[in-house]
């Protein structure tokens, strides 16, 4: 049980009661101000010269480019419908000439992956409202080590918007601009990619348990979308991917993505992601990983349930809901091994900070002496962020020169166009020059 003393001792200033809170408002605009500037500077070449990374520009800008409107927004790839992508790449198309298509896609990306922190400033989740813990939340968003792959590009959007659903479930109802952003966001986030509407069922039982309308009416907004996508995936079909995970690597996953790599880092990580992977290659198993991820996701829900912070327990729930689906479901060309550590990062992206928030509110609440322990953790989990956050791998920072590219297709058309990473493949085709500029 909680100490009543203590929380209004130690939660006053994080309480949307607390006196003085509409004097944070500017303070939080700033650090949201503040978050989007770190966004847009980590990777400079992104937003500077402009990049297409990998189906961004050989999937969706080609559809956008070689085929109508409404048949390039519908572009089916790996079995469901991605709007955001389609949506940037048409506006790429038909906005800006072909030199600046990239920045046009790069851009809608930002904004996609400000939101998250938007519908944070906007929650009115209690331990939150203070500008210290809001400020740490901010940096749980920009720091989970392994997130290059979400940075900055269209097709990953999807993942943001998964974790704004999250979010979303966690915060309690709100009306005016707020209340229709949501709404937008729920609507939108099963069109871009199918993970979202994962959490629909979690919706519906807090509307069931509330006996709450707007849950209700949230619930709908999120699963009228998801069954569309549903059905899109059925008569779509990927026979060229393979999909499914088995009980052991799924928890190894979540051990060394969801508890070792946010506390060690990606340097300390790889090597035991190495092992890992060779010891289920040998047909072993990985005890020690797999005990860490039970262990430690099983004590954070113990210890989030013991202290009952409605939200913060909502935030696991989420948390757990998507790290399950986004691993047993990951597309990995047959190669679910790859989820430890190398191609995982965006599937582990939002369930990561979601799991990493629920940690927050253990280190933000309750009696000062039950804070000590995940209060560290969390001092841990920002160090080793922070240190991955400046180290980006070199195929996250460079890649082909976009306007290069262009001058030597407008030179010869039948020359195909270099995507990000280096070294990808297949390159862009274009047929004929067309759009502003041509």
């Amino acid at each position: 049980m909680q100490d009543p003393v203590a929380l209004a001792s130690g939660t006053q200033l994080l309480s949307g009661r607390a006196p003085g809170v509409h004097h944070a408002v500017p303070a939080r605009a700033l650090l949201v101000v503040l978050f989007s500037i770190l966004v847009m500077v980590r990777i400079p070449a992104i937003l500077l010269d402009g990049r297409f990374w990998a189906e961004e520009g050989v999937v969706y800008f080609h559809a956008a480019w070689t085929r109508p409107w409404l048949d390039a927004l519908v572009t089916i790839h790996t079995g469901y419908l991605n709007i955001v992508a389609s949506s940037a790449a048409l506006l790429a198309v038909h906005l800006v000439p072909l030199e600046q298509a990239p920045l046009v896609t790069s851009s809608v990306a930002l904004v996609f992956q400000i939101l998250p922190a938007i519908v944070l400033a906007t929650s009115r989740i209690p331990w939150l409202q203070g500008s210290p813990a809001f400020a740490v939340a901010l940096l749980i968003l920009l720091i989970p080590p392994g997130d290059a792959e979400v940075w900055l590009n269209a097709i990953t959007s999807q993942f943001h918007l998964a974790l704004c659903v999250g979010l979303i479930l966690a915060a309690d109802i709100r009306g005016g601009w707020v209340g229709k952003l949501r709404a937008a966001i729920l609507v939108v986030a099963p069109l871009a990619g199918p993970i979202s509407g994962t959490l629909a069922p979690l919706f519906l039982l807090r509307a069931a348990l509330e006996r709450s309308w707007p849950r209700l009416v949230q619930t709908i907004l999120l699963g009228a979308p998801t069954l569309v996508q549903a059905v899109i995936a059925v008569t779509h079909p990927e026979p060229a991917r393979s999909i499914g995970i088995g009980l052991p690597l799924l928890l190894a996953v979540i051990g060394l993505q969801n508890v070792i790599l946010p506390l060690a880092g990606l340097g300390r990580t790889s090597p035991l992601a190495a092992a890992d992977l060779h010891s289920f290659a040998k047909g072993g198993v990985p005890i020690l990983t797999i005990l860490a991820g039970v262990l430690g996701i099983g004590a954070l829900g113990v210890a989030l349930f013991r202290r009952g912070d409605r939200a913060a327990l909502w935030l696991y729930a989420a948390a757990c809901t998507l790290a399950v689906c986004s691993y047993s479901f990951a597309l990995t060309m047959g190669q679910p091994l790859d989820l430890l550590i190398w191609l995982g990062g965006r599937y582990v992206f939002a369930p990561a900070v979601l799991f990493s928030l629920s940690l927050l509110a253990l280190a933000a609440t309750g009696r000062v002496r039950h804070r000590m322990i995940p209060a560290g953790l969390v001092v841990l989990m920002l160090y080793a962020g922070c240190v991955d956050y400046l180290r980006i791998p070199p195929s996250f920072t460079q890649g082909a020169d976009w306007k290069h590219e262009v001058a030597a297709w407008r030179h010869d058309p039948k020359y195909k166009l270099h995507m990000w990473p280096l070294g990808w493949t297949p390159e862009l085709s274009l047929d004929r020059p067309r759009g502003p500029g041509k």
